[in-house]
């Protein structure tokens, strides 16, 4: 009844009558509780002069959490309440890198989120900062947002080396600047995006349609399409990236570039076991969406670009020596961002606050963050695309494979690639059902890969990687062998 009074006492005033910030107030307050129930007979003396005894001798230890662990401990039940579990006693096996989670999590700050994903599988791997921050609440992107319009443009035609118009520009009463506050005349589409220069960019954005509203429209349905949700602005200042977001969402979308279209489902619970031992829950990789919409070689020359973003433009900083590792940086006026990725892993870090700049605050996050990840884990790459026609016809694959390769060289690429491409028949079931079907159907002991056919009824309704083309089947193929094994590819044209 002590402790009843002094939790009903607070309640007008928690912060006033806090017991751990003020002891006495929260005695005080919970005496007058004590007395109004004395004095309408809901206690006896003897119940008074108990309670109020108590109440007088209570010591208030304020318990002691670590405040990420619980923002981590949130998020997995947050998950695990979707699962429909019922009673308890369950071990949980989440996907976090304990030994990131931890060597990060007691320098974090309460200005900073970020979020590190695997792009292949789904998993997040590890997120720092508040559960509220990193998944639900909305910043602006600034120029993070560039990379995806871009790539629209690329689709359309545009390339590296479109000159783009550099001068001032006023909308309405809407009168963009550069950075640094110049101008060029025109510059480059790659200077323009690795520089993160505003004026050409806009011109670019504008350019994507016929008139400003249309840019717009397509820009915003694209960027719902692969998963950005947040405030949209429905005006052109969304070049700049005036779109407010979270780094879940941009790390999820993010990893478009390096899948080439393929966007995982993501999750924190990897497998629940029951309190004999036994396992009752194992997740399994899912792929969310594949753009269909996009060209190949336009998600492979955004990731030369943003791979150019890292070794020499706003983002040259990141890595003390040089690694092929890809990003945007960003900059609003309440938040600076840093997103991008290698072959396995998308990462989008922001801090919050006035007066800031991603190259010297977003980025030193993500640079503390990879440092400790790449200590122990090697960086992946990304696959690269190389677009190619050739008139060799009626060349059935296995026998292109046996004449220009051999077993051991073969062996060699699938341990060194599959194994970075875990669970293949989930991420690629298209190309997962081709070559099951080639080989059952030919009778044939070649085998590309190794794979569990049981799950075969599952993908009858499979994603299509190819692109939607003239082209013959020996060059979808082919495409195949240098998109995924680009070793066999640089091997095969030697």
């Amino acid at each position: 009844m002590s402790e009843i009074s002094i939790l009903v006492g607070i309640i007008n005033a928690p912060e006033y009558y806090n017991p751990y910030k003020h002891p006495l107030r929260a005695k005080k307050q919970a005496l007058i509780i004590l007395n109004s129930l004395l004095n309408n007979q809901l206690l006896t003396n003897n119940d008074y002069k108990l309670y109020t005894q108590y109440l007088n001798n209570i010591e208030f230890k304020k318990p002691y959490f670590d405040e990420n662990n619980l923002q981590l401990l949130l998020a997995i039940k947050n998950e695990e309440s979707k699962l429909n579990l019922i009673g308890g006693g369950y071990i949980v096996k989440s996907t976090i890198d304990r030994d990131l989670f931890e060597t990060v999590k007691d320098t974090w700050q309460a200005s900073q989120s970020a979020i590190i994903l695997d792009n292949k599988t789904g998993k997040i791997i590890s997120f720092f900062g508040s559960q509220y921050d990193v998944f639900y609440s909305y910043r602006q992107i600034g120029s993070t947002i560039k990379p995806f319009y871009y790539l629209l443009a690329l689709n359309k035609g545009y390339n590296t080396n479109t000159l783009l118009i550099d001068e001032p520009l006023k909308i309405g009463n809407w009168a963009p600047q550069n950075f640094e506050k110049t101008f060029k005349g025109e510059v480059s589409l790659k200077d323009a995006l690795i520089h993160s220069i505003n004026i050409p960019s806009i011109h670019l954005f504008l350019s994507l349609e016929n008139s400003p509203q249309k840019s717009i429209s397509t820009v915003e349905k694209f960027l719902k399409d692969i998963g950005i949700e947040g405030f949209y602005p429905h005006d052109i200042t969304l070049s700049l990236g005036t779109l407010e977001s979270n780094v879940f969402n941009i790390a999820r979308a993010f990893t478009i570039f390096p899948n080439y279209g393929l966007i995982p489902k993501t999750y924190i619970i990897d497998e629940i076991y029951d309190k004999n031992g036994n396992l009752i829950y194992k997740k399994t990789p899912e792929i969310e969406k594949k753009i269909q919409t996009i060209k190949n070689e336009s998600y492979s020359i955004m990731n030369n670009l943003l791979e150019s973003v890292v070794s020499e433009g706003t983002a040259k900083n990141l890595f003390p020596v040089k690694k092929e590792f890809y990003g945007k940086t960003g900059t609003a006026e309440y938040s600076v961002w840093f997103s991008g990725y290698d072959g396995k892993i998308s990462i989008s870090t922001r801090k919050d606050g006035k007066f800031l700049l991603s190259t010297t605050h977003a980025i030193p996050i993500a640079r503390k963050i990879l440092n400790i990840y790449y200590s122990y884990i090697p960086l992946t790459k990304v696959p690269k695309f190389f677009f190619y026609s050739n008139n060799i016809s009626n060349t059935s694959f296995e026998n292109f494979i046996s004449n220009n390769f051999n077993k051991k060289e073969l062996f060699f690429s699938k341990k060194n690639y599959i194994k970075n491409i875990q669970n293949y028949e989930f991420l690629f079931p298209d190309l997962f059902l081709k070559y099951y079907d080639y080989d059952d159907n030919k009778n044939s002991s070649f085998q590309l890969f190794e794979f569990d056919k049981s799950n075969i009824k599952k993908f009858k309704n499979s994603l299509d990687l190819g692109e939607k083309n003239t082209y013959n089947i020996y060059i979808r193929e082919k495409f195949f062998m240098d998109y995924y094994f680009p070793d066999l590819y640089i091997a095969i044209n030697k």
